[in-house]
């Protein structure tokens, strides 16, 4: 029996609604990980956090779609994989150190920066607390001898700073208590932490009753703001378009970014300068310009091409390049366009558009760059052998032949382990919460959580702050209780010295004043007794006619 589009997107557009909560709820709980949770980042660096931000699917929607590439390492044969993409501002270069930045002629987009020990003293403008010493330390370590930065030392000098021991353990205690589990029955496994081409990748495996969960990734980007937009973008600001407006674009673009990533000729030479211009905050705000059912036509694109395209060959088929097909189509046909209307043989008119320019762009191994046209975003496909070439091209034109029957309909399986991982994200979630507001109720409900946390919070304290803490409290007691003596002690001595300076005035004007109220005294008192003989007078009288 054949299924309708109908039924086919109804099971996307339950995906849909989970791909909302997962990317919701996994933002809510890495934000609080951030900011109170795990390391030291929160306590030493709380005014640099502002210029933590997230981007990639997280962010941007279709995290559930890596789901549907096959996976073997877990039971379920799904890939139950979460990437979380972070990116740091480690500083705003002045426009007055404009200079510092240098084209590379002949690889667009890529820069060389030349930075000295003042330019790196702006990252204390956007918070981030770095001492002289590290400044200087740092500077050595990240530069070459003529001062050109280098991308990968940097790299590997925050990953030292974000690497902390014993983290693993945190999180095994977290995740026992959220999914109300013995500590014994969580792991976390395979951890690795490495410095690749584009970011700092952090990895690792949960285990549930020693079977594999979920895996786990963090990828921390590194860029420098620049307060203006790069001439060598300017075709993307000017060219033609039917979206956005020229008014949105002046709006996202008067800042830039630069990130720490070398071509693909530098990617294994660990001494290169190179850096590149990077857009992710305008694609962030042309995201947040789709309507809804926008979004929901490239979710189900991502889906399809997680299925179907990626297992090829996954180290060449990254995301990005659906990515970039979905701007070019919505620059060229708006929101408001009948392209997109929300019915399904519309979704379907637009997934066979994305694929045919999926396909054209295979078959000319080209797909320029949404910003820079010029850069050709599948540049390594040249590089595939011609039966993988072949094969995508073969895989693409099948689905163009009949898109329905390559919309994944069966998706119980899919909907399940998305809902155990965004289950198991709140739950996490709400742990957070709960400590935020001192409330341990969880982490205690299980006696075996008890030594854990102990251990834990024990781990957490530090003793010696705490003594040099208590004893700066005691010597400033100590100092305002001296400092209250001696107030004391001096207002003791002006009022005993006023008092000794008013007393002889006091005395001559008692003295003074003696003989008038004397006198004052003397006839109010005769006063009286003539009033008072007056008064008996009279009675005397009145009695004496009386009788």
């Amino acid at each position: 029996m054949a299924i309708s589009s109908k039924d086919l997107l109804s099971k996307m557009r339950e995906l849909r609604m989970l791909d909302n909560e997962l990317g919701e709820y996994g933002r809510k709980l890495v934000f609080d990980i951030i900011t109170n949770g795990i390391g030291n980042l929160a306590k030493t660096q709380e005014r640099g956090l502002a210029n933590i931000g997230f981007s990639g699917s997280l962010r941007e929607g279709g995290l559930s779609a890596r789901i549907f590439k096959q996976n073997d390492r877990f039971l379920d044969n799904l890939n139950r994989e979460v990437e979380v993409d972070l990116e740091f501002v480690l500083l705003e270069i002045p426009i007055e150190h404009k200079s510092c930045i240098m084209d590379l002629k002949d690889k667009k987009g890529y820069v060389n920066i030349s930075i000295d020990r003042e330019l790196l003293k702006n990252c204390r403008y956007l918070g981030w607390k770095v001492s002289d010493e590290d400044l200087e330390t740092h500077l050595e370590v990240i530069t070459t001898n003529d001062g050109f930065l280098q991308p990968y030392k940097l790299k590997e000098a925050a990953l030292a700073k974000l690497t902390y021991n014993g983290t693993n353990k945190v999180v095994e205690l977290l995740i026992a208590a959220a999914l109300n589990k013995k500590p014994k029955d969580i792991s976390i496994e395979d951890i690795k932490q490495d410095v690749t081409k584009s970011s700092i990748g952090s990895d690792f495996l949960l285990k549930v009753h020693k079977q594999p969960f979920v895996a786990v990734s963090f990828d921390t980007v590194l860029l420098f703001r620049l307060p203006w937009w790069p001439s060598i973008a300017d075709q993307w600001k000017e060219r033609q378009r039917n979206w956005p407006s020229q008014t949105a674009i002046d709006n996202i673009s008067s800042v830039s970014y630069i990130i720490a990533k070398p071509s693909r000729d530098g990617k294994n030479e660990r001494e290169t300068t190179e850096l590149r211009y990077a857009f992710s905050h305008v694609e962030r705000n042309l995201v947040d310009m789709r309507k809804p059912h926008q979004s929901f036509v490239y979710l189900v694109f991502k889906v399809m091409f997680y299925k179907w395209i990626k297992p090829i060959d996954s180290d060449r088929m990254t995301s990005f390049i659906a990515k970039t097909i979905m701007f070019w189509t919505c620059e060229e046909f708006p929101p408001d366009h009948e392209f997109w209307n929300d019915d399904e043989q519309s979704v379907i008119e637009a997934l066979s558009y994305l694929f045919k320019q999926m396909l054209e762009a295979f078959k000319s191994e080209n797909l320029p760059y949404f910003f820079l046209a010029d850069v050709n975003v599948i540049e390594s496909f040249s590089e595939l052998a011609e039966s993988k070439k072949e094969e995508l091209q073969t895989k693409v034109s099948s689905i163009l032949m009949n898109i329905t029957s390559f919309i994944p309909y069966q998706i119980e399986n899919e909907m399940k382990a998305g809902n155990e991982i965004l289950n198991t994200i709140k739950a996490l979630y709400k742990v957070f919460e709960e400590i935020k507001r001192n409330d341990y109720s969880r982490l205690l409900r299980q006696p075996e959580l008890i030594p854990d946390v102990f251990e834990f919070f024990m781990k957490e304290v530090d003793f010696d702050k705490i003594k040099r803490e208590a004893k700066r409290i005691q010597d400033q007691i100590k100092n305002e209780a001296k400092r209250t003596e001696s107030r004391i002690l001096n207002e003791t001595a002006r009022v005993e010295s006023k008092i000794r300076c008013e007393a002889p005035r006091i005395e001559s004007q008692i003295r003074n004043e003696a003989p008038r109220i004397e006198s004052q005294v003397r006839n109010e008192a005769a006063r009286v007794e003539s009033q008072v003989r007056h008064e008996a007078g009279r009675v005397v009288k009145k009695l004496f006619r009386k009788k």
